[in-house]
């Protein structure tokens, strides 16, 4: 069986990643170059790997 939060998930980051993409300036205040979108879309993406890794891990070993 697939997992069922995958499309669920696949959706979220997309909004999310446009809504990081399309904003002008960040919590602080700072106006959003092009560079500094692309680190915290790469810092976003990593957390996002890490939580699915971690999820994975323990569906997998809660099957044993």
């Amino acid at each position: 069986m697939k997992h069922p939060y995958r499309n669920t998930n696949i959706v979220l980051f997309i909004l999310f990643a446009a809504i990081i993409w399309f904003r002008k300036t960040d919590g602080l205040g700072l106006a959003q170059t092009t560079s500094l979108r692309w680190a915290v879309l790469a810092s976003f993406f990593t957390f996002v790997l890490i939580i699915e890794m971690t999820i994975f891990a323990i569906a997998r070993r809660s099957k044993k």
